[in-house]
């Protein structure tokens, strides 16, 4: 049986409370074991052995406590050499905790389930309770063994209260990242990270691609309609589960959360799933072949057309107008 990592967090009092309610559903959840836990705090706040006391009627294998400041390194050190043979990795999910939970799903490659309601260990893999459709729907998931895992905080209704149940002292172990190795080079040159390369979550504008553009090559235009603006590429689930593009990319209730100024939905219906990802979007443009199609409704401007030729109509006015000197790359929303 492979070990079951578990992402915790504490502040200046001890156990938060998501920490003790998500230790209180891994004690529930039928997983053997060994347990292993990382708990993140602030810098410099470390309240004790004896704040952080243990629930005592289970055991982890290994306590690390981690200051804000050092997380990066701790989780990447752990994508890299524990959590990819590990039965799962479940964070309390808090807005940070949510955060680390989908880098470490898409650094892995490892399938991910936000906001978990019930956890519960089936035949190697895991049962997950979690609400589909933008919250509408409840559902049970089936998941394989290796899945990362977010918490919903007050799921199970209360976090147990501290000194609730037996507790008791644990080893924790301070993580201190290893010092950054010289140089090897000097600086040539900088260069702006392109649309393949910016993070969806930073982006000010997402131009995202779905089922109707029919494969990878359909979503060349739209890295091009990023790249003019500024912006980074997205994509529906079922884009991604063809492979289309890289999960890195996926944008719902699965994937990512974007809030842009600009979205531009290309292909895409307007699917619950999807649109369960759209936090705060200043303006959506929407273009597809249905007029009926949902996003449509949704959208600021609609356009009735065919996706990939008005974004490569909408690359060529842009470099023309360049070439013109009316518009520059990277030109504000």
């Amino acid at each position: 049986m492979a070990e079951l990592w578990i992402g915790i967090e504490w502040d200046h009092q001890g156990l938060t409370p998501v920490a003790r309610e998500l230790l209180a559903e891994v004690g529930d959840s039928g997983h053997p074991g060994p347990y292993r836990v990382v708990a993140v705090g602030p810098a410099g706040a470390w309240p004790g052995d004896e704040a952080m006391a243990w629930p005592a009627d289970w055991e982890a294998e290994a306590y690390w406590a981690v200051e804000a400041n050092a997380a990066e390194a701790f989780f990447r050190e752990l994508a890299i050499t524990g959590a990819p043979t590990a039965d799962g990795v479940i964070v309390a999910g808090t807005p940070e905790g949510q955060r680390r939970a989908r880098w470490l799903a898409a650094r892995m490659g490892r399938d991910l389930v936000p906001e978990a309601e019930a956890i519960r260990w089936r035949a190697g893999g895991w049962a997950v309770s979690t609400h589909l459709a933008g919250g509408r729907v409840r559902a049970e998931v089936t998941v394989p063994a290796g899945t990362v895992i977010g918490w919903r905080p007050m799921a199970r209704g209360t976090a147990p209260k501290p000194g609730a149940h037996p507790a008791r002292p644990v080893p924790w172990r301070r993580f201190e990242p290893r010092p950054a190795p010289p140089p090897a080079g000097r600086l040539l040159e900088r260069t702006a990270a392109s649309s393949r390369d910016r993070e969806l979550e930073e982006a000010a504008v997402v131009v995202a691609g779905g089922r109707g553009l029919g494969g990878s090559a359909g979503f060349e235009p739209l890295f091009a309609l990023a790249e003019r603006l500024g912006g980074a590429v997205g994509a529906t689930r079922v884009a991604v589960d063809r492979g289309w593009v890289a999960y890195a990319r996926q944008i719902g209730s699965t994937g990512k959360t974007v809030s842009p100024r600009l979205y531009i939905a290309c292909a895409i219906s307007g699917a619950a799933q999807h649109v369960a990802g759209l936090r705060d979007v200043r303006h959506l443009v929407a273009i597809n072949l249905d007029p009926t199609a949902p996003i449509m409704a949704m959208a600021d401007l609609a356009l009735v057309g065919e996706a990939e030729a008005v974004v490569r109509q909408a690359v060529a006015v842009m470099d023309a107008r360049r070439a013109e000197g009316g518009t520059r790359d990277g030109a504000q929303v």
